[in-house]
């Protein structure tokens, strides 16, 4: 049930930008210097227009942010030996990481932010800015993450909702009283549907 692309995605973002400086520098190098064909010259104009744009890292850095979120839900599913009550806490805490990214930055797209201030650099490689990026980049991280929040409850809304999948919550020891006598008795009424 878990999405098994997601490490790979991870992954692949995290070698972005641990080799940033040399994969821009690369690209400018073949773009600049005419080296190999004019289809690998097409990529590097591309790759160069990608990893300068300070609008395109913008939105790299927060889909990082998001990557890593979902890859921990991800990770729930695919586990062996995964709880419907676990599975509904790891839905709602990535649910709640999402609301926060809505008000605060994830801690990659806030590293950036960080790197950026004051500098039309990352990395040592020049960006391009314009005045409104980050004002246009706030609207559009508030509608990306509120797309997501919204798959996400179309997507597990079920987990919520179903009756049985509810009274299955009093098998999760993690919530049982401490208290022996209400322990005796916990979920009789809870477990009918």
């Amino acid at each position: 049930m878990g999405a098994w692309w997601l490490p790979h995605l991870q992954t692949a973002l995290k070698i972005l930008f641990d080799g940033f400086k040399v994969l821009a520098m690369h690209s400018q190098n073949t773009k600049e210097g005419r080296v190999g064909s004019a289809g690998r010259q097409g990529r590097a104009t591309f790759s160069v227009k990608f990893l300068t744009s300070s609008r395109g890292l913008l939105f790299a850095h927060l889909a990082w942010d998001i990557v890593e979120e979902a890859a921990h839900l991800s990770k729930v599913f695919q586990a062996d030996f995964t709880t419907v009550t676990r599975a509904m806490a790891a839905v709602n805490n990535f649910r709640l990481r999402l609301m926060n990214m809505k008000e605060t930055n994830g801690q990659r797209l806030q590293h950036f932010l960080n790197q950026i201030v004051g500098t039309n650099s990352f990395n040592e490689i020049f960006i391009v800015r314009s005045a409104d990026d980050l004002k246009e980049f706030v609207t559009k991280k508030q509608k990306v993450l509120d797309d997501v929040l919204e798959n996400l409850e179309q997507r597990f809304s079920y987990l919520e909702k179903d009756p049985v999948l509810k009274a299955a919550a009093v098998l999760d020891p993690d919530i049982w009283p401490a208290d022996q006598m209400e322990l005796s008795s916990y979920g009789e009424k809870r477990s009918k549907c």
